[in-house]
């Protein structure tokens, strides 16, 4: 009997040591690329149009584009603009030899400066991670981006060339009804390390939607729709010391509300922590594609006031009732969207790729430990207890 209740202690300290030891490690990585990622932003430099005149195929001819046809390309997955394609356009180019996409935006009058500076943020960001392809084959490649600069700013036009993207999307899958269960949890599993790239750096993507979750043909996943991404981060300077930034309330009033419902309900009520936003997100993806149904019926008008209910409708839903499992006692995949269906401080921020065994197991059931992991709030020490 002693010897049961040592050996126990045992293993407790022995994986409470392991917690922080993975603790430790992320903080290091964390800071690492937030830096990073810091340096790279500041050196970052639009290319300026000569003037506001300037034709775009002309410019894009000095620096190697050239217009493959005047045919606007009509797949807008990746852009906040999905339902109002007023102000924004893709047209085909090539460069290098290769086909590339020009996402064209244009500012005027009826687009609010929130929405500019929403786009112009979340351009910036997918420039960073777009130059990481290599070692994050996740994000598209940002090639170069060009701009005017109007005397009157809302009639600047914003010129995002990014490597061209696959035609399918999980949204298209969905429409024709054809995610099984294990391309569900691959797709959802590519997806965690996507947002633990962007959470390991600072960033909310905030726009998860299945619209944006792009499919190579090999099955690969790339993450698109950076127009609503945001740094919580702050490194410390001369003048203050370090901290995380909370988002006001609400998205720019372009974006209809049917573009919302993947939104956790803080996003709507008051100032909120965006760094719980994005493992919502996927979680109201992966039910979709596991069940063929959101998991929530809401009036996005109210969504703020229903806040506190969603977790005990997501408990009662018939979608939670309806996620499939493999076996008698195997109910992975619902544990794992309790967990993410919780009040923001209860919430999972990021996916374990280390111990989490309920997405692991698909692809290397031997190498998944089993246990919680390291991902809650990334500035919460207690979260190691």
């Amino acid at each position: 009997m002693a010897k049961s209740v040592i050996k126990s202690k045992l293993d407790k300290a022995t994986e409470h040591a392991q917690r922080v030891d993975d603790w430790n490690n992320r903080m290091k990585d964390f800071y690492e690329n937030t830096a990073k990622m810091d340096r790279f932003l500041a050196d970052l430099h639009f290319v300026k149009l000569k003037n506001v005149n300037d034709s775009m195929p002309s410019l894009m001819r000095e620096h190697g584009f050239k217009l493959e046809s005047n045919v606007e390309d009509n797949r807008l997955p990746g852009s906040l603009s999905s339902g109002n394609t007023t102000y924004c356009k893709l047209v085909k180019y090539r460069w290098k030899g290769n086909k590339v996409i020009c996402r064209q935006y244009c500012f005027s009058t009826s687009v609010s400066r929130e929405m500019m500076r929403t786009i112009g943020e979340g351009t910036r960001l997918m420039s960073y991670f777009g130059s990481r392809r290599k070692s994050a084959p996740y994000f598209l490649e940002v090639h170069k981006v060009f701009y005017n600069a109007p005397e009157d700013e809302r009639q600047k036009m914003l010129f995002v060339m990014h490597e061209d993207f696959p035609s399918s999307s999980v949204a298209l899958h969905l429409w024709n009804c054809d995610v099984t269960p294990k391309e569900a949890i691959e797709w959802t599993l590519e997806l965690a390390k996507a947002a633990e790239w962007l959470n390991v750096t600072g960033v909310a993507h905030r726009f998860i939607r299945p619209e944006n979750v792009l499919l190579s043909g090999e099955g690969n996943v790339l993450l698109a729709g950076f127009d609503a991404a945001v740094s919580f981060y702050k490194l410390a300077n001369d003048r203050e010391g370090e901290k995380f930034i909370l988002q006001e309330p609400g998205l720019p009033r372009e974006i209809p509300f049917e573009l919302w419902d993947h939104l956790p309900a803080e996003c709507f009520d008051k100032p909120y922590d965006p760094q719980f936003v994005d493992s919502w997100s996927i979680g109201v993806l992966l039910c979709t594609m596991l069940t063929g149904s959101h998991p929530f019926e809401v009036d996005m008008a109210k969504l703020s006031t229903q806040a506190a209910s969603l977790p005990q409708q997501w408990r009662q839903s018939t979608e939670r009732a309806n996620v499939p499992y493999e076996g008698k006692d195997d109910d992975a995949l619902r544990s794992l969207l309790d967990d993410i269906f919780q009040p923001a401080e209860q919430r999972m921020i990021t996916f374990d790729m280390i111990r989490d065994i309920r997405l692991l197991r698909v692809i290397s059931p031997s190498k998944a430990r089993i246990g919680p992991g390291v991902y809650y709030r990334i500035d919460n020490v207690s979260a190691l207890w």
